[in-house]
């Protein structure tokens, strides 16, 4: 049973094709309005069960995944490098429009809206949870 709510509510929920349907050929502007209300969609299909904070509870669920659902670890790390693929194809698609530097590094740029995303989940998991105004405020 652990193992079917892991796979619905991590592995599923997160695959970049579940999460991100048809990234549609947008500037780099336009997709982080698009990721910020994909993350806004993903949040509000989680079940939250009269608790305080989900999002707390949320990453306690992966940290228990790691350690009791052989395999995931690899599993999720392929999750977080689809997405990081997603992100350097915008960042280089914005790049050719002139929406970016050309002398910025791709992957660099990538992994920073990624790891924005990622750092500031994890923090505000530790109080109210994930605010994606703020989010959008720092990818802006």
């Amino acid at each position: 049973m652990f193992k079917q709510v892991v796979d619905t509510y991590v592995l599923k929920v997160h695959s970049t094709q579940n999460k991100f349907p048809d990234v549609p050929e947008i500037t780099l502007k336009e997709f982080i309005e698009y990721y910020i209300s994909r993350i806004d969609h993903v949040m509000s299909a989680i079940p939250v069960y009269e608790t305080e904070n989900i999002n707390r509870y949320y990453f306690n669920l992966l940290y228990e995944a790691t350690r009791h659902y052989k395999g995931f670890s690899n599993q999720i790390v392929n999750v977080f490098e689809k997405d990081l693929l997603m992100w350097e194809n915008v960042v280089e698609k914005a790049q050719q429009n002139g929406e970016l530097r050309n002398d910025l590094d791709i992957h660099k740029v990538a992994k920073h809206f990624r790891m924005i995303y990622s750092g500031l989940s994890f923090e505000r998991s530790l109080n109210n949870g994930l605010n994606t105004s703020e989010l959008k405020e720092m990818f802006n």
